[in-house]
């Protein structure tokens, strides 16, 4: 199996300044997905997001809720501005306004919430005692099947050549730091539809940092 690269770089940010109060940026350069793609992966605009006011709250507040609203096309060759806005600040509840802008283009913004926690803010195991989220829904069978050795993993981008959507060439194309697995297609009753199942998966963590994974989880919902 091939590595992948890990998703850490790519749901990085960093302060503007010590002057720029509430202001943040992408560390890393984002992908440029090329032709025929949208060229910024949302999953960036609501990362970053959600790591820039992560940073404005204290450890142990958790983000419960996130509205969100796409505006804009941006450029991934320029770098992406977080623009904090504090609406609340309580005992157990705060609230974040983030835009992303590049220049006076404003391309996302979202409302996240916060609540107080009382953990520490890092990732727990059940052995501990924490409470851990559960599946409303059986887990599907082949989803507990897949190992790291499985060589039907491979990348997100192979539905995209499969759908038709023109790519650039495996040398230029972004790496994808998520371990997919693609189950056939399958139509259903109404002949305009169609359903592809995917099973998806972070690999190559390097922390069990709260902030980080939860960072690290928005960025692949948009995927």
């Amino acid at each position: 199996m091939s590595s992948w690269p890990p998703i850490e770089p790519l749901i990085a940010v960093v302060p503007l300044g010590e002057s720029a109060l509430d202001i943040f940026q992408n560390e890393n350069p984002v992908w440029d997905l090329g032709e025929g793609v949208r060229s910024i992966f949302g999953g960036f605009l609501v990362g970053h997001s959600v790591a820039a006011a992560k940073k404005t709250v204290p450890a142990t507040f958790q983000v419960h809720s996130l509205q969100s609203v796409f505006v804009k096309p941006g450029n991934p060759r320029e770098r992406i501005m977080y623009r904090i806005e504090r609406i609340l600040d309580g005992r157990t509840l705060a609230t974040r306004l983030v835009r992303a802008t590049q220049g006076n283009v404003l391309l996302f913004h979202a409302t996240i919430g916060f609540q107080r926690s009382e953990d520490s803010g890092t990732a727990k195991s059940a052995a501990n005692g924490v409470r851990v989220l559960e599946y409303d829904m059986a887990m599907p069978q082949w989803a507990t099947q897949v190992s790291p050795e499985d060589e039907s993993l491979g990348s997100g981008f192979a539905m995209f050549a499969e759908m038709g959507v023109p790519q650039k060439s495996a040398e230029e194309s972004p790496q994808d730091p998520l371990e997919w697995r693609h189950l056939p297609g399958e139509a259903i009753r109404n002949p305009t539809e169609f359903r592809r199942r995917s099973f998806v998966r972070i690999p190559l963590l390097s922390t069990d940092d709260h902030a980080t994974h939860l960072t690290a989880l928005a960025w692949m919902s948009d995927a």
